[in-house]
């Protein structure tokens, strides 16, 4: 079956920010079958833009694959491709790019802060779960958490069987 769906949120007010509209709307192709759907943001969260696409699909091996990331935020983007495998481990890349974290806040429900710039990559190799990470963060705050300067090089090896880390 194919599935076509809206969800519209307006005059809302979380963490004393205003959220005038949100908008996500869905359209999917064979749902429980060979998965195929775009989903598009649109709207306004504290007064800033809140824009998006991506594209889910089932992949040939069975596994599904989130393609064409690409949403904004206020001064928060978020872009990039990841793909779920059969065998449950992940391959992709997302990015991570914000200026300042609170504009999420009103939609996460937590008090966010500070700048963040992040890079993430997931590959298999020989059946394991690979990841490396690169971010830089200044000022950030996560509820009641504060980091006062975070600089984050890290490759990890094997995470799920016989985990190696490397990095600062």
């Amino acid at each position: 079956p194919d599935v076509a769906a809206s969800v519209v949120v307006r005059d809302v007010v979380a963490m004393d920010r205003p959220i005038d509209r949100l908008t996500l709307r869905l359209a999917g192709e064979d749902v429980t079958g060979d998965l195929d759907a775009q989903v598009a943001l649109s709207g306004l969260v504290a007064g800033e833009a809140a824009e998006g696409t991506a594209r889910v699909r089932r992949t040939a091996e069975g596994g599904i694959a989130l393609q064409d990331l690409d949403l904004s935020i206020g001064s928060v983007d978020l872009a990039g491709a990841l793909t779920s495998r059969e065998d449950g481990l992940f391959t992709g890349d997302i990015t991570l790019d914000a200026d300042d974290l609170s504009d999420l806040t009103p939609l996460v429900l937590t008090e966010l802060a500070g700048s963040l710039a992040a890079d993430v990559s997931l590959s298999v190799e020989e059946g394991g779960q690979n990841a490396a990470v690169r971010a830089q963060g200044d000022a950030l705050r996560f509820g009641e958490v504060r980091l006062a300067d975070v600089a984050v090089d890290l490759t990890a090896v094997d995470v799920f069987r016989a985990p190696v880390i490397d990095g600062t």
